[in-house]
């Protein structure tokens, strides 16, 4: 989960002002709730009619003193696009801090591909999905670019040999765009925007959810006017694997149905849920060695449960207790001896986490999945109070939902029961 924010100015004739310079920054800052990993902006210069950009691999309360243009942008800037980095791939370096520049591609990025290997057979090897993306549309118009993407994205992307700015999302991840009546915010969370825009006494008139399968451009007419068009394209479908599960080796692991009906279940793959650099949650069960290597073994804390291995490094000698609750970055994901094993590596401690009111872990890939959801019995919006909601995993659709705090105050629990069979 990472966040975008921005400031456009609606007249490209005149440039952002001290309000408008200020309540982009708050937004910078107040977006780190969406991701502490890296923050970066990037914005076209009126004067020199340039696109310029800056980031860091910190959080917005540790960066934004180190942006030294942040605090220059009025008078100078015709709009601001900042990001605030939740790594879900690749290590925390400036060179994947967001926005990626490639060619005549300036972008940033909220969302994790799942087909990354894929591009990069047409693109070279990348270190993060965001830097496939920016290469991608390097290459290619944006229509063919993006329907060659499949995974989570909301993303906006200023092409300078065209002087355009484009926005774009699929159904995984949002994006909205905050009106005033001098300004664009073209945002993650709305809320935030209207929340800021309040703060620094700009009145906003509309806000809109950018539509699935369209993408936006803006640029000045040849009246000097700000002009938008529309593109229409098809989102990939995210591919599914489907696998035959088989009676587990691991004592952990609750039993399968009786063996005449094994043959006739069918499972998603892992990788529906863990793609490489994907953050994973799990609880520490038992350490082994192996040819004189010690590893541990574990299993994920939220559903469905998965098996987790990683070979203890010489530096990392540290004895868990069981059930301590354990992070690291997917290296691999294997489907060995009919179980799935996610093979992990940089494994520490968890030191806090969300926790449902029915006491479920709140973790990154439930996060994910509930990003852009709503609520199932009232449709609310998506949360914010992870602490009073009630979170269930959907054994159907194989995804995690949410009774909204309201909702679950009405001890509505029995309602997933009765639409959804675990």
């Amino acid at each position: 989960m990472c966040g975008i924010v921005s400031v456009i100015k609606k007249d490209w004739s005149t440039t952002l002002n001290f309000s408008a310079e200020k309540a982009f920054k708050q937004m910078l800052f107040a977006d780190a709730l969406r991701g502490g990993d890296g923050t970066g902006m990037f914005w076209k210069d009126d004067k020199q009619n340039r696109v310029f950009y800056d980031k860091v691999p910190k959080a917005s309360w540790e960066a934004i003193p180190l942006l030294k243009n942040l605090d220059k942008l009025a008078g100078v800037a015709q709009w601001v696009v900042g990001h605030n980095r939740k790594a879900t791939m690749g290590v925390h370096t400036t060179a994947n801090t967001h926005p990626f520049h490639e060619d005549h591609i300036v972008l940033v990025h909220n969302g994790t591909l799942s087909n990354l290997w894929e591009l990069e057979k047409e693109i070279g090897n990348c270190d993060v999905d965001s830097q496939a993306i920016a290469k991608l549309l390097a290459k290619q118009k944006p229509k063919q670019a993006l329907e060659k993407l499949e995974g989570a994205y909301a993303l906006v992307w200023y092409n300078t040999n065209e002087s355009k700015l484009y926005f774009a999302r699929n159904k995984e991840r949002p994006l909205w765009i905050v009106e005033s009546e001098l300004y664009y915010f073209i945002v993650s969370e709305a809320e935030l925007a209207l929340w800021i825009a309040a703060r620094n006494d700009i009145i906003t008139t509309k806000v809109t959810e950018v539509p699935v399968g369209k993408i936006y451009s803006l640029m000045v007419s040849k009246a000097n006017k700000l002009h938008t068009n529309v593109v229409n394209f098809t989102p990939k479908e995210k591919k599914i694997t489907y696998h035959v599960p088989q009676q587990s080796y691991y004592p952990y692991n609750p039993p399968q149905q009786s063996q005449q009906v094994l043959p006739y279940m069918r499972m998603p793959g892992a990788e529906k849920w863990f793609v490489i650099g994907d953050t994973v949650t799990f609880s520490f069960v038992s350490s082994y060695v192996v040819n004189g290597v010690k590893k541990i073994r574990g299993k994920t804390v939220d559903a469905p449960v998965l098996q987790v291995e990683s070979t203890v490094t010489k530096d990392s000698q540290t004895l868990y207790e069981y059930g301590t609750i354990l992070e690291g970055t997917v290296a691999k994901v294997e489907y060995t001896f009919g179980n799935h094993v996610i093979n992990c590596i940089n494994v520490e401690p968890q030191v806090s986490a969300y926790k449902s009111d029915n006491g479920l872990m709140i973790t990154d890939r439930i996060l994910n999945q509930l990003e852009c959801k709503r609520c199932e019995a009232c449709s609310a919006s998506p949360l914010t109070d992870y602490d009073h909601a009630h979170v269930y995993y959907n054994a159907n659709s194989k995804e995690h939902e949410f009774l909204c705090p309201n909702c679950n105050k009405l001890n509505l629990p029995s309602y997933y029961d009765k639409h959804f069979a675990m």
